[in-house]
């Protein structure tokens, strides 16, 4: 399942793997901002460089893919993905953040969920796709709706999910 090079073009977006270099202290601070957090389950947390890196690390041996959604015509770190491979199933849970204030409520997001989407489904041929949020992310859930995921479940943290079935 492991692609080493992953180049995704969109309109407006362009999704690679993430450096290390890309994990500056701007990058922190962003991750510190409690209204761009509002909705994250590491809402609570304390991020420092060390703690970003060694997240960045945790998928270096792994299936699993930390990805970086740049903006196509500045080449700027506008937001991050993740994508968690249950191989077994051919499945793939994926998760998205916009970080940056100036892309929110522009359709950057929607673009960059369509695309990974559609690389999952096409390049790496997953079957099922599921992504999640809490209940009260509407502009997450319509995310969803809008690529054609359907309900999936919610269970007891207050989170909704929806899959997208290939």
């Amino acid at each position: 399942m492991r692609k080493e090079h992953i180049k995704i073009s969109g309109k407006r977006v362009l999704i690679k793997k993430i450096n290390l270099s890309d994990i500056k202290q701007s990058f922190v601070n962003r991750l510190n901002d409690k209204n761009l957090m509002i909705f994250s389950r590491h809402k609570n947390s304390i991020h420092t460089l060390a703690t970003c890196k060694n997240y960045f690390l945790s998928f270096q041996k792994t299936e699993n893919l930390y990805l970086s959604i740049l903006d196509k015509n500045t080449k700027k770190l506008i937001g991050t993905m993740t994508v968690y491979f249950k191989k077994k199933y051919l499945e793939a849970n994926i998760g998205i953040l916009i970080s940056s204030k100036k892309h929110l409520k522009k359709g950057y997001g929607q673009e960059a969920w369509t695309c990974l989407l559609d690389y999952l489904k096409e390049e790496i041929k997953v079957r099922n796709i599921i992504g999640g949020c809490l209940k009260k992310n509407l502009k997450m859930i319509n995310i969803f709706k809008k690529s054609d995921m359907k309900y999936y479940s919610t269970n007891s943290k207050k989170e909704i999910f929806y899959i997208k079935k290939n």
